[in-house]
């Protein structure tokens, strides 16, 4: 219809696939089949038309006889192989790949074996992928195009088959002359060659030394891309594999150590590369080096949405090892971040409704549904209630307001996940895909877990039950309610996160929260305690204030419900006991510890803070009632009790103090000659002095990282004792 074309602002193929869509909606398969296989003559390499086709026609084969479910495949086969066939179609991957996903689709689905593919004028499917390797090895997209199709290459299969993409690459290397310094066609089907390697499994059997020759390889091929940043960028990604494969399978520090030096020089040489950046994220991450992640996020270019889908590579990351001041920072950005994209993403929304757009309304509905859910966004809230509260705000009532948060609860099993793994490439289609979606799942769970347990709720329910403590309206019900919630979270996390449990350390993992840590230690223990006895002295101070008889008012009742301490004398020491980690690459693990009981002394030094305000309002109605009882003065009584909290600030200080000297003493061992590994001799010169040249300047940020982390921990150590005694 001319009159309606004019008038439609879309392209007619966008509308063809809207009309597709609503008939298969509808159940009508039949159409969106006649239709997907017309216009499909037209246009091959249109991928969408492909979904529409296959998603019809098995849809379809469920529900209809033998007979006719053979004449709807063969009517598909015939629609493939002709555009096969079609000699202006060589250069065109759609229909070559559809071929594939078809033969894909029907082992999947048990429509056919693979063994009565002939009867669907089907051949090997391993002809088929050599076929298209041949014919594609030059483009960058080939080996990800066949990565879903790997699975047909049995494990006997194997050498026959590299061994006929080995020979086909010597032929090309045989015909054309390389140019060096040059990135060639034989330069990329080179990297099919190696990512085959890699996603059928063969980098597995490789030994030490093994990987690291073909380390060696990997960057001598670098070298040979200097006008192609994404070959290079593929080959270092090669190479960063292999030697994560020894750091996580061994625990190999060299390796890990040779990694960072290798991307330095990728990055230097091919700056345009943003997957070395990322991977060096997080092999920073992994050994504490917080100054280089951060200087490596913000020299990425990443878009605004992936504030959100890439936040998991800094989030928990800073505050874990002492940069308390930059994590708030941080997470403050993305809280207005995240407020901005909800108020954009509304005013479109009411938009859209006032110009009609009802096609819109859905998306935007999905797309601000998982924004305002998002376990990033609720994280990020609960980590600036938590840093700022501990670390930044001064006055108490607004320490309580902060971390009590809003009065809407968080609906920890309805947030969304939309973190994107993929940004760092897995090669493995099938092994390391499972594990890849292992660890997705069980950091998930960690986080914000479905089965709630997780370091996000345990921190939100720790601060609602602090500030409960010290709300002008606390009442015991309202400070049972959570003290009980957290009680059964921290019993449910204990059994799910035991001491042992290792998660998947995969490249594409996002920093670990290290929840075990904290709730099977002596640190959980500590702060447990204290809110016990919170939760005693706002029922003494009820009961007190209701009765409104001053003899209630004495020492020995009140000094019942605060903690004991000689309990909290052994759990201060326990859990700020020495853990100074020796070994290369291993002295983030003591920023780390220091960290978390700074963490967690500082809300214990709250819920001190506050029981002495809650403590302070009985006396002070006591006073009130004008009388005196007994032997002693209220005053004196007062005197007693608050003696016994101050016994327990006291321990609780020494703690703190015990941390600051930890610091100044392991700041002495970052001129230690073991603190930084050695470059590994098994690889040749060139590439020995490569990853040398580069010693000096990863040293000097390692060490400069680390420092940063112990001069923040000293100023919030200072901060600490001075708000003590204040």
């Amino acid at each position: 219809d001319s009159l309606a074309r004019r008038h439609i602002k879309h392209p007619a193929q966008f509308l063809f696939c809207n009309i597709l869509r609503l008939y298969q909606l509808q159940g009508d398969h039949g159409t969106v089949i006649d239709r997907s296989i017309n216009e499909l003559k037209n246009n091959p390499d249109n991928w969408s038309l492909w979904t529409f086709l296959f998603d019809s026609t098995f849809a379809s084969v469920k529900n209809i006889e033998e007979e006719a479910k053979k004449r709807l495949l063969d009517r598909v086969v015939e629609r493939i192989l002709s555009l096969v066939a079609e000699p202006l179609n060589k250069m065109l991957r759609g229909p070559y790949l559809a071929r594939l996903t078809l033969i894909r689709k029907l082992v999947e689905n048990d429509v056919l074996a693979s063994s009565l593919l002939d009867t669907l004028k089907l051949h090997d499917p391993l002809e088929y992928l050599f076929e298209y390797i041949r014919l594609f090895y030059s483009k960058p997209c080939c080996y990800v195009d066949l990565k879903p199709f790997l699975f047909f290459i049995k494990d006997d299969q194997v050498d026959n088959f590299m061994q006929r993409v080995s020979d086909f690459i010597t032929l090309l290397k045989e015909e054309h002359n390389q140019e060096k310094g040059k990135t060639t066609n034989v330069h990329w089907a080179d990297i099919v060659y190696q990512r085959l390697q890699r996603g059928l499994g063969l980098h597995e059997k490789l030994s030490a030394v093994e990987k690291r020759r073909a380390v060696t390889y990997m960057v001598k091929m670098i070298d040979c891309c200097s006008d192609s940043d994404l070959a290079a960028a593929v080959y270092a990604h090669l190479a960063a594999n292999l030697l994560w494969d020894l750091y996580a399978d061994n625990g190999n520090a060299d390796a890990l150590y040779e990694l960072i030096l290798l991307l330095e020089w990728v990055i230097k040489n091919h700056p345009s590369d943003p997957i070395s950046a990322i991977v060096l994220c997080k092999a920073y991450s992994s050994i504490g080096v917080t100054t280089q992640v951060q200087r490596f996020m913000r020299a990425l270019d990443i878009k605004y949405i992936q504030r959100d889908t890439l936040g998991y590579l800094i989030y928990g990351l800073l505050e874990q090892y002492g940069r308390f001041s930059s994590a708030i920072i941080h997470y403050t950005e993305l809280t207005a971040f995240f407020d901005q994209t909800e108020k954009e993403v509304s005013e479109c929304l009411t938009t859209a409704y006032k110009n009609g757009s009802f096609l819109q309304v859905p998306r935007l509905v999905e797309f601000l549904n998982k924004i305002s859910k998002s376990f990033i966004a609720v994280g990020v809230d609960i980590q600036t209630r938590a840093l700022s509260a501990c670390f930044a705000v001064d006055k108490v009532q607004l320490v309580v307001d902060t971390m009590y948060g809003d009065e809407e609860p968080i609906d920890f099993l309805g947030l969304e996940d939309n973190r994107d793994f993929g940004i760092i490439p897995s090669f493995d289609a099938n092994k390391e895909q499972q594990r890849l979606n292992e660890m997705k799942q069980r950091t998930y769970h960690e986080q914000i877990d479905v089965f709630q347990c997780d370091a996000m709720k345990l921190s939100h329910l720790l601060m609602k039950s602090v500030a409960a403590v010290g709300r002008s309206k606390c009442t015991l019900k309202n400070l049972s309610i959570y003290l009980d919630e957290l009680k059964k979270h921290v019993e449910h996390c204990r059994k799910t996160y035991k001491e042992d449990d290792s998660l998947p350390n995969l490249l594409q993992s996002p920093p670990p929260l290290y929840l075990s840590e904290l709730i099977n230690t002596p640190k959980m223990d500590l702060l447990m305690l204290l809110l016990k006895s919170a939760s005693s002295v706002v029922e003494c101070s009820e009961s007190i204030i209701s009765s409104n008889i001053i003899e209630h008012v004495h020492e020995e009742k009140l000094l019942h419900c605060l903690p004991n301490v000689a309990e909290v004398e052994e759990l201060v020491i326990a859990l700020a006991a020495s853990n100074v980690a020796t070994g290369a690459l291993c002295f983030h693990v003591t920023l780390r510890h220091c960290s978390m009981v700074l963490q967690v002394l500082s809300f214990a030094q709250l819920i001190i803070k506050l029981l002495e305000m809650v403590l302070d309002n009985i006396f002070a109605f006591s006073l009130g009632q004008g009388t005196k009882k007994g032997s002693f003065s209220k005053n004196q009584r007062k005197n007693v009790v608050l003696n016994r909290l101050h016994e327990v600030r006291t321990l609780i200080n020494k703690g703190v103090i015990s941390i600051n000297t930890q610091l100044s003493d392991v700041h002495k061992l970052l001129k230690s000659n073991d603190l930084i590994p050695e470059i590994s001799n098994d690889y040749d010169e060139a590439v020995y002095i490569i990853l040398l040249k580069e010693q000096v300047q990863v040293d000097s940020s390692i060490v400069a990282s680390y420092t940063d982390s112990i001069m923040d921990m000293q100023k919030t150590v200072k901060r600490m004792l001075n708000q003590s005694q204040a």
